[in-house]
């Protein structure tokens, strides 16, 4: 999840005193709407940080999560397949833990290593849960239903994945 991008980076700059950073990303914009690139990253740091704070006393984070979720096989992420195995002390830790063993490209969960996934794959379905219970299953299923209609207005569709967006490039501003 990018959590670096800041409120200011989106498409509000047209309004007027907001172009500077005058604007205080705390304070709504005038008429009291936000935008919703605004909503979408609020959301996506507050999953995370969930998420993260679920798994923190097992010294975990939502990317070591998913890291185990690769090595398990329960996902697909080609993108973080190659960045691990350009980058295989990621694992590092993993790998001291006894959760995992092999080599790049060829790791595997250790029954340990299973054992602490399904554990920790409870508690980020307990956050997911808190977070589809927080509306009800109508509004759920239109805004997950609106927000794949204005990702393919925009052009996404299933064959190819969504990319990431460089931290540090370009216009990129550190904080919120």
């Amino acid at each position: 999840m990018d959590t670096h991008d800041r409120y200011e980076d989106h498409d509000h700059h047209d309004r007027p005193g907001e172009a500077d950073g005058a604007h205080d990303a705390h304070e709504p914009p005038a008429g009291g709407v936000r935008p919703l690139g605004f909503w979408l990253k609020v959301v996506e740091r507050r999953i995370a940080a969930e998420v993260d704070a679920a798994l923190a006393d097992e010294g975990v984070s939502l990317r070591d999560w998913r890291r185990l979720n690769l090595v398990a096989g329960e996902v697909r992420d080609e993108r973080l397949a190659e960045r691990l195995a350009a980058r295989p002390h990621k694992l590092d830790d993993l790998v001291e833990r006894g959760w995992i063993v092999g080599e790049p490209g060829d790791w595997t969960l250790t029954d340990t290593g299973r054992d602490v996934l399904d554990a920790l794959t409870e508690r980020v379905r307990a956050v997911r849960d808190r977070v589809r219970s927080s509306v009800t299953e109508e509004e759920y299923a239109t805004m997950t239903a609106s927000l794949e209609a204005i990702a393919r207005e925009l052009g996404w569709d299933e064959s190819t994945p969504e990319p990431r967006r460089r931290r540090g490039g370009p216009g990129s501003r550190r904080g919120f």
